[in-house]
């Protein structure tokens, strides 16, 4: 899959509160080194958190808006970059769609991803991902994913894990949760499975 970061120069100003989350984002496109992915554990392909404190809810607002982003991708293959162009550009919170980010875990060593979705709103920083079939996802690998996405941010811009809010969606389901950090014993087993 291709990557493609974008943010709206517009909207970068509701993240200036945030740590040095806007000055992350406007450095991107001059200074990220995306060589770092080559060598990194991908945060999608890790399952090491427990499924607590998720809420679902259906058929809100952000679901609506997917019926209608979904609708004007020509193939399932355009969903995607179809959703997430639609809420960089149409939608009121988002500042930016498939951000790199990445950090050194000292029990598995380089942990990388791209979010989806970076809002802000509510004065939270918000981490959304797109997946079709929402309800169908495996919780604990989803968590896994988005907290350390938000981890990940949270040490490249100094933000607290309070700050930030995680949430996965479609068009019908969306699921939300508050990121902790990954428990260190869950960190040292994976590193212990990686060496046998």
């Amino acid at each position: 899959m291709k990557y493609r970061y974008k943010y709206h120069r517009g909207k970068i100003v509701f993240a200036r509160r945030y740590g040095r989350l806007a000055e992350y984002l406007e450095d991107i496109p001059k200074k990220f080194d995306h060589k770092i992915f080559e060598n990194a554990h991908h945060c999608s392909q890790l399952k090491l958190c427990k499924n607590s404190g998720l809420q679902h809810q259906q058929f809100k607002p952000l679901n609506m808006q997917m019926l209608h982003a979904v609708s004007m991708a020509q193939t399932n293959h355009q969903r995607h970059q179809t959703v997430e162009d639609y809420l960089l550009f149409c939608g009121r919170n988002t500042v930016a769609v498939e951000v790199p980010v990445y950090y050194v875990d000292k029990h598995i060593g380089p942990v990388a991803g791209h979010i989806d979705i970076l809002q802000i709103n509510y004065g939270k920083v918000v981490i959304l991902d797109y997946k079709p079939n929402a309800a169908r996802e495996n919780p604990e690998k989803v968590i896994t994913q988005l907290s350390l996405y938000a981890i990940a941010l949270a040490v490249r811009c100094g933000l607290k894990l309070n700050m930030i809010r995680c949430g996965y969606f479609d068009e019908q389901d969306s699921f939300w949760f508050t990121p902790r950090k990954v428990p260190t014993r869950l960190l040292a087993n994976r590193k212990q499975m990686e060496k046998r």
